[in-house]
């Protein structure tokens, strides 16, 4: 079980990683008509965990198209259709909200962290000044240099946090505005692969994929993206944004990119090492 904690006064963010004892399901019962019953072994547990975040919601309407197509109402149907795919694969899928409410982005990054999940999909839908303004775009978190990751004394970076099952652990706080950081080169690796799969079953914008500080996922300590579905305010893609068959495409698109990401960081590109440079002797 994951837990995550604010640290109230100090901006910081603790996600533990708690075990208490065996979490595996119990094994069903069947009884045969004139037999003894018997044991079914327990369901496997799903291949991996991702939280798709339904952007906007309840008040916060997110972008309006010109015949009245709400962002919320967009993100919150491609959501479900992510869901009921996902789980036909076996993949376990959790939503920040599960209908028309709104959900502070504290609280939907908090939920994230401690759900153990693989990967985190926030969910929204464009709009421009012009209508003819188009395409899906991805994006992951960037902008922020690996030196803003300040080092201190591990005394001064840790807590002691009482355990389920009895005892305690001392874990690292992180700074919420840094949470995303440590992620943020798996994160671009993911982008892509959704940008890859968005763009067979719709064009992609002009920045198609890219790299920005953004707010939805800042908190949020596990691999994030965030997908513009498209252009609500383009008249074209806001009747195709309503459509079932459109919505199953983008849906579809994001769990063919789920089921290829490894999210572990030895997929990410490394620098060549730079030649050691040379003393001038004097």
């Amino acid at each position: 079980m994951l837990t995550t904690m604010r640290c109230g006064g100090h901006g910081l963010i603790l996600t533990v990683s708690l075990v208490a004892g065996g979490a595996l399901a119990a094994p069903k019962m069947v009884a045969i008509s004139g037999q003894a019953p018997v044991e079914l072994p327990a369901a496997p547990p799903p291949s991996m965990t991702v939280v798709i975040d339904p952007g906007h919601g309840g008040d916060d309407r997110g972008a309006v198209g010109p015949s009245g197509i709400e962002e919320k109402q967009v993100t919150l149907a491609v959501a479900q259709r992510v869901r009921a795919l996902a789980t036909d694969r076996g993949v376990r899928v959790l939503l920040t909200r599960e209908d028309d409410r709104q959900v502070p982005l504290m609280q939907r990054a908090a939920f994230a962290n401690g759900a153990g999940a693989a990967v985190f999909i926030s969910l929204h839908a464009n709009a421009g000044p012009s209508p003819l303004s188009s395409g899906a775009e991805v994006a992951s978190f960037g902008g922020v240099p690996p030196s803003a990751i300040v080092s201190s004394p591990a005394d001064d970076r840790t807590l002691l946090v009482p355990l389920t099952a009895g005892g305690s652990r001392r874990v690292v706080a992180v700074p919420w505005e840094l949470a995303q950081v440590r992620h943020a080169e798996v994160a671009a690796v993911f982008a892509r692969q959704v940008g890859d799969r968005l763009e067979r079953v719709a064009p992609l914008g002009p920045r198609a994929v890219y790299r920005s500080l953004l707010r939805p996922l800042t908190a949020v300590s596990l691999p994030a993206v965030l997908v513009e579905l498209g252009y609500v305010s383009n008249p074209e893609e806001e009747k195709l944004a309503a459509g079932d068959q459109h919505q199953m495409a983008l849906a579809q698109a994001l769990v063919d990119a789920m089921l290829a990401f490894d999210p572990s960081p030895r997929q990410v590109p490394r620098q060549p090492p730079r030649p050691a440079s040379r003393s001038k002797s004097r």
